[in-house]
């Protein structure tokens, strides 16, 4: 029986770029019948929810969903949410950043590799670069059980990894239910990770799928406070919830003697000194992480 796909997009602020990316998704060879497409506004302000109603109200895509929140709820959040609102007939979820551009037959291929391995729970394609579409943007991503230091591998064939970048993942329905999905405590940063290692420990496989490569609209982004305090806070989380004892306590060693002063140089190095402001957010990040802290950052 052929996989019902719901293909769950959320954006903010991003209004020109999610209508041409989601003409790409309009346009997928893959029955109309057997996909929707749940598009959620974050609470945009540049006119994304006026061009997503006039879309819905065209009547020219009948399996397209809008959905709005009244306040930004982040990527977590409305991932989660997206997540909670599928069709009761979907099969397959795949997550889609608003900046990220799908090939001609795209949802076909990743579906039909779940159909016929039911061992897999997430499936993730080749992410490249939008400017530069021969260079990978995203490798398949291993963690290291004694440390939790991540590291990824280029690689051209299909392969068992430990997680996935979220800009384009197949998630197997079954397999998100058993895990209740994403945990709204990440807010922003490692979300997949966690994810994907709660997949794995269910029995699930989580594969690289390079057959199939997507672009994604990434480069250069201004250093944000608020993106470094996940960034490190989340990645405590991560062996918090995922590792047993007693690699729970190696990793966190090697977090906080090994990652934490490698944050620190990293910042200086970055700004050409010491920045208190930065060196707080860090400092509080890591803090926050060791007492097992979620939520949003701490203005």
């Amino acid at each position: 029986m052929p996989e019902f796909i719901s293909v769950l997009i959320n954006s903010y602020n991003r209004a020109e770029q999610l209508r041409g990316n989601l003409e790409l998704v309009f346009l997928q060879d893959y029955p109309a019948d057997l996909f929707e497409i749940v598009v959620m506004d974050d609470a945009s302000t540049d006119g994304t929810w006026e061009m997503l109603s006039g879309l819905a109200a065209g009547g020219q895509h009948p399996n397209l969903r809008i959905m709005r929140n009244d306040s930004n709820l982040e990527i977590v959040g409305c991932r989660q949410k997206l997540f909670q609102n599928l069709s009761p007939r979907s099969t397959v979820a795949i997550l889609l950043d608003d900046d990220v551009s799908l090939p001609p037959g795209c949802l076909g291929k990743m579906a039909a590799y779940l159909g016929e391995h039911p061992e897999v729970g997430a499936l993730g394609p080749r992410v490249v670069y939008a400017k530069n579409p021969d260079r990978t943007a995203h490798y398949p991503n291993f963690v290291n059980r004694f440390t939790g230091f991540y590291s990824s591998r280029e690689v051209s064939e299909i392969t068992d990894c430990d997680w996935l970048i979220a800009c384009c993942l197949a998630l197997r329905v079954e397999a998100l239910a058993r895990t209740a999905g994403l945990d709204i405590g990440f807010v922003n940063s490692h979300e997949e990770v966690d994810l994907c290692l709660r997949i794995k420990a269910l029995g699930y496989k989580v594969v690289y799928y390079p057959l199939v490569k997507v672009r994604h609209d990434i480069g250069e982004s201004k250093r944000k406070i608020n993106r470094l305090y996940y960034l490190y806070r989340n990645k405590f989380l991560v062996i918090r919830k995922n590792f047993p004892f007693p690699w729970k306590v190696t990793a966190t060693a090697a977090a906080v003697f090994l990652g934490f002063p490698k944050y620190i140089f990293e910042s200086v190095l970055y700004n050409r000194g010491a920045v208190f402001s930065e060196l707080k957010t860090i400092t509080m990040a890591v803090l926050d992480g060791l007492l097992g802290r979620g939520g949003k950052f701490p203005r």
